[in-house]
């Protein structure tokens, strides 16, 4: 629901400007001085869920009505900076704004700059510069809190949450959002008390607490029935959809799509789109393929249509993976080629705006500084006419040349900041598409084996596409965390081990226990290391338990003192040294060479069953 428009167009097309007028009425009601008590003059949030084209149309002319009404035409200025918020026009977003703290400046009314520095904000993050949003929003929340507006605290909150879910600090946004959510609730503003709660329950979600994300996915609900929008409770059953999908409750995240769908405005394809994909992929995690190709084949026919990229960067694979799981292998490959092709089409048009952003601001910083340069040459000239004239005149000069120095400075590691920033979104993506390309491969192997009839043959294949995927979970793991320096090793081991025994049917025969605390290590250390624990699971899972038998397998991973000790054991028949050994034994040589390579020793025993033991030094694992 996080910033989504909606639209109500069928039983009254005059419902927009019906509520601006009421608004109108309101502001010329209430006195000036009596509004800091007060929620703002905001018709504009309810209006975002019906027309907001009809609202600019009627705000536009409503100010040049009100040509000598000052405090009218600033209260319709700010109106309409906000409504071209919903447009996302950022040079509107500006004029207006600037318009408005003229007018507001005049009034001397400090609520009505306190807005202004909302906007402000809202314009610098339409342009992604996010740090300067955040200081202008915590301006403008610093003089709601001061004058004692409950409403528009609220409102600063709710920014904040925004700002905070798209720079990636989760656990910020998590708490601004609740904070906006209760102060719209006191306000009786129940359109944005659903939209903070929502900002809540997404940062939760991706977080992974799900008990936190429920209960404020919950209370987005409840508080969207009471806005009586349908747009607002259309997305706020999305969102709860979306979060059973996650924890894998499919047949509520079903229930919950379809309700969706019955409650968003039926003329927004790409609201439609929005809920359809995530059905389709609730369907792909049940293994209802049917389901899952119905709705993502009709959904490809918009979007080709109306050649929308980033979708087609995505539905491809959801129909790639839906046919691969009825083993209908050429409509998989077909389609995993059309994922290709539009994934390398999304990737080479984000490159390219990235390419000519940083092409605008190093030109850009090229004129900043053959400016100041010009400007210390002329403060050095002047300063050398007044050495001759008087010794003070030099101290202030020097004074003053510090100063200016240390501004710059500030303004370098400003920019250092944002760059590294951007650096960072640049890494996560390349290690998002270096997953992707895993996944492909490991993909095409999978297609490749199911056509083998030789059975060792395709158990080869299977152990190859279980090495691509303990690499591509790496990668996964470091463009979905914070750190993109390191890998938590227990986490990892868990989902690898659910992939191995997903791709040998083995859930319910074999159990993997992964008990050690949580550590982090560096990705040269990593990936080995899950190569190794990759070929001992599944030697484990092939060989260890030959009658079909109930089987658990242990992996530990911990630090002794310069010391990496990695424990993989398993309960079943044990390896017996008078047979041959089975299987082609390149397992063993990679665990072998993997081993030498992080200056590491290993020992064996079988006692009850297999027990592998391992030794690495830090001063070269780690």
């Amino acid at each position: 629901m996080i910033g989504a428009l909606q639209r109500e167009k069928g039983k009254n097309q005059h419902l927009s400007l019906c509520l601006a007028m009421a608004a109108t009425l309101f502001i010329i009601s209430c006195p000036l001085a009596a509004r800091p008590k007060q929620y703002s003059f905001n018709h504009i949030e309810t209006l975002k869920w019906t027309d907001i084209d009809s609202a600019i149309v009627y705000l536009s002319t409503k100010t040049a009505e009100a040509e000598n009404n000052t405090k009218l035409q600033a209260l319709f200025a700010i109106e309409l900076s906000k409504a071209y918020n919903m447009k996302r026009d950022c040079d509107a977003i500006k004029l207006w704004y600037q318009r408005a703290e003229d007018l507001f400046s005049e009034l001397g009314d400090r609520r009505g700059l306190a807005e202004v520095r909302y906007q402000e904000a809202y314009w610098h993050y339409c342009n992604g510069d996010y740090e300067t949003a955040l200081e202008l929003t915590f301006r403008g929340l610093n003089a709601m809190e001061s004058l004692g507006d409950d409403g528009g605290v609220a409102l600063g909150h709710l920014r904040l949450a925004r700002i905070y879910h798209f720079t990636y600090k989760l656990s910020n946004s998590a708490e601004a959002g609740e904070l906006a959510g209760k102060g719209f609730e006191q306000v009786g503003d129940f359109v944005n008390a659903a939209d903070a709660w929502s900002f809540a329950g997404h940062a939760y979600r991706v977080t992974k607490n799900h008990e936190r994300a429920a209960i404020s996915f919950k209370r987005s609900l409840e508080l969207a029935k009471k806005s009586k929008v349908r747009g607002v409770l259309g997305m706020a059953y999305n969102d709860l959809a979306a979060f059973h999908k996650d924890t894998q409750e499919y047949d509520s995240g079903e229930f919950y799509f379809l309700k969706s769908l019955e409650m968003v405005d039926p003329t927004d394809e790409r609201q439609i789109m929005v809920v359809k994909i995530g059905l389709c992929q609730n369907y792909l995690g049940a293994g209802e393929y049917e389901k899952c190709i119905a709705i993502a084949e009709q959904a490809l026919t918009t979007v080709l249509k109306n050649e929308d990229i980033f979708y087609l960067s995505e539905l491809p694979e959801y129909l790639a993976k839906a046919y691969e799981g009825l083993g209908q292998y050429d409509s998989a490959y077909k389609y995993m080629k059309m994922n290709s092709m539009y994934s390398d089409s999304l990737f080479t048009s984000n490159q390219t705006q990235a390419l000519e952003d940083m092409r605008v601001k190093y030109e850009t910083e090229k004129k900043e500084e053959q400016l100041a340069s010009q400007e210390m040459n002329n403060v050095f000239i002047i300063a050398i006419c007044l050495v001759l004239l008087i010794l003070l005149g030099v101290l202030f000069l020097y004074y003053t040349k510090r100063q200016e120095k240390n501004k710059q400075l500030t303004q370098l590691n400003k920019e250092l900041d944002k760059k590294n920033q951007q650096n960072q979104l640049l890494l996560k993506e390349i290690h998002h598409r270096v997953k992707n390309n895993l996944e492909m491969v490991k993909s095409l192997i999978s297609l490749q084996s199911a056509q083998m009839e030789d059975s060792k043959t395709r158990d080869a294949m299977i152990a190859s596409q279980n090495r691509v995927q303990s690499m591509g979970i790496i990668h996964q793991k470091l463009y979905q965390g914070d750190n993109l320096g390191s890998i938590e090793m227990k986490d990892y081991f868990l989902n690898l081990g659910e992939g191995i025994l997903d791709s040998f049917k083995a859930e319910e025969k074999v159990q993997i226990e992964c008990v050690m605390d949580d550590l982090e290590l560096d990705i040269d250390t990593a990936v080995p290391l899950g190569l190794i624990v990759n070929e001992l699971l599944t030697n484990a899972i092939k060989y260890a338990f030959p009658q079909n038998e109930d089987g658990v397998v242990h992996v530990s991973l911990r630090k002794e003192l310069n010391t990496l000790v990695l424990d993989v054991a398993d309960n079943g028949i044990g390896k017996n040294n008078q047979q041959p050994a089975q299987g082609t034994g390149f397992g063993s040589q990679l665990v072998q060479l993997l081993t030498t390579q992080l200056n590491g020793e290993m020992s064996e025993e079988v006692k009850q069953g297999t027990h592998i033991s391992f030794k690495f030094k830090l001063d070269t694992a780690a």
